[in-house]
């Protein structure tokens, strides 16, 4: 600039005056910040936009620069329809600080949202919807076969719906509401992410990345498998089936230290339980493979229906049964605690390694039909006394509870710790095995229970 000055300084004629003159002017306006357009429905409309006195609006396809806003105005609801794509630049803003319900944007093409946008509308786009890191939508996103990509560090206040599309919320994301892909489609949930709402799909596979929390439910009701990353928590049920079905088809493998509160349930499918984590309902799947890894803790049964093996792995906990209704193998690993009975129905050898701790009395009904059922609801009648023992997780300390199961005492007016068993006799105040027809329950408090599936 001060070159600039020193030749303005030496120039002697009129025209490289006015030059030297020009040149500088420019200079100095490519300085300038460029001044971001404010538009207001009705009123200073984009160019290309055009509507009348009901709140009803057509623009061909529109684009916003960085930092452009629109403000929607009265008359309300307000409808935009876009004749082609709409595109907005960095940290636009369309009716932020309205209501979402006053203002649908029908888009007719692709809609691509620059990082840092802030929307607050009901979306509907004819083709793929983009929303670029750090942005806000406030409202519902809808497409018929146009995949929804929400960005990282992003926020969307509303339900995610696509017919035939995918989904994929990035890391570090919330979305406050249902994610849905209603025909078929791949659902991908980015690690670190919140979603507030169930999570279904009725052909395609669903995958929640590291660290993420579902407050609600997690289905594939017709075909696709379902994988959860290490340190998830989905607040509901897990299954590749729905309720009342014999259709479903998906494996699912939930990671590591990841908690489910429901139960986990496939009609066709392996089901792998990694090491770690906890699910507080069954496990169960009418044909495929059960795997519980090291460390794990079902807080009810695990079973399988018409065939699959089920492997309980080395001091994880079963707090139900443990069966094969009609063929498959059954393996107990070491110092692994299983509450209830383990039971080969059919076909199929059944190993308890040494050092495994197992009931003898089943608890409630045998595997249930039912493998969309995931009610928490548990099985045995609720007993009361010494005669009580605890066998899930659900049972008050003085035993009382809906996990609490009786057991047949001794006999003998010294006899305080119950067996059964034709050779059970008691000696002194306890009960003492004295062949192989004796078994002594396994009598593990409510508390020590909770203690161990919590851990």
């Amino acid at each position: 600039m001060v070159n600039l000055f020193r030749t303005l300084s030496e120039v002697r004629s009129p025209g490289q005056w006015r030059f030297r003159l020009v040149a500088l002017s420019m200079l100095l306006l490519a300085w300038l910040p460029v001044q971001a357009a404010s538009y207001t429905f009705p009123g200073n409309l984009p160019e290309g936009c055009s509507g009348n006195s009901s709140g009803t609006y057509t623009c061909g396809a529109l684009s916003l620069a960085d930092h452009d806003t629109i403000t929607i105005g009265a008359p309300t609801p307000t409808t935009i329809t876009v004749n082609g794509d709409l595109a907005t630049g960095a940290n636009s803003q369309i009716n932020k600080g309205g209501d979402a319900a006053n203002l649908t944007l029908v888009v007719i093409g692709k809609t691509d949202l620059g990082a840092g946008t802030w929307l607050n509308a009901n979306l509907i786009s004819g083709r793929v919807v983009t929303t670029g890191a750090n942005s806000h939508v406030v409202g519902n996103i809808t497409t018929i076969a146009g995949v929804v990509n929400i960005g990282d560090h992003s926020t969307v206040v509303g339900q995610i719906k696509t017919d035939s599309a995918a989904i994929n919320i990035g890391d570090h994301s919330t979305v406050t509401g249902a994610i849905t892909t209603t025909i078929a489609g791949v659902v991908t949930i980015g690690a670190h992410s919140d979603v507030a709402g169930n999570i279904s799909t009725a052909s395609g596979a669903i995958n929640v990345g590291d660290n993420s929390t579902v407050t609600g439910s997690i289905t594939s009701t017709i075909a696709g498998a379902i994988t959860l990353g290490g340190n998830v928590k989905v607040t509901g049920s897990v299954a590749t089936t729905y309720q009342g079905s014999d259709v479903g088809a998906g494996a699912i493998t939930i990671g590591p230290n990841s908690e489910v509160n429901g139960g986990v349930t496939t009609n066709t499918g392996a089901i792998t339980v990694e090491s770690g984590a906890k699910i507080r309902g069954d496990v169960t799947t009418k044909d495929g493979a059960i795997t519980v890894g090291a460390g794990a803790k079902i807080g009810r049964s695990v079973c399988t229906g018409n065939s699959g093996a089920i492997t309980i792995g080395a001091s994880a906990t079963v707090g139900g049964n443990i069966e094969t209704a009609h063929a498959g193998a059954i393996t107990v690993g070491t110092k692994a605690t299983v509450a209830g009975s383990v039971t080969v129905t059919g076909a199929g050898a059944k190993t308890i390694v040494d050092g495994a701790k197992i009931g003898t009395t089943m608890i409630g009904a045998m595997c249930r039909s039912d493998p969309g059922d995931d009610s928490t609801t548990p099985n045995p009648t609720p007993c009361s006394g010494p005669n009580c023992a605890c066998r899930g997780t659900d049972c008050p300390n003085a035993c009382s509870g809906p996990d609490c199961t009786s057991i047949t005492p001794c006999s003998g007016a010294h006899c305080t710790n119950p067996c059964t068993g034709p050779d059970c006799t008691c000696t002194g105040p306890s009960c003492t095995c004295t062949g192989s027809g004796c078994t002594i329950p396994l009598t593990i408090k409510a508390r020590e229970w909770r203690q161990i599936f919590m851990r």
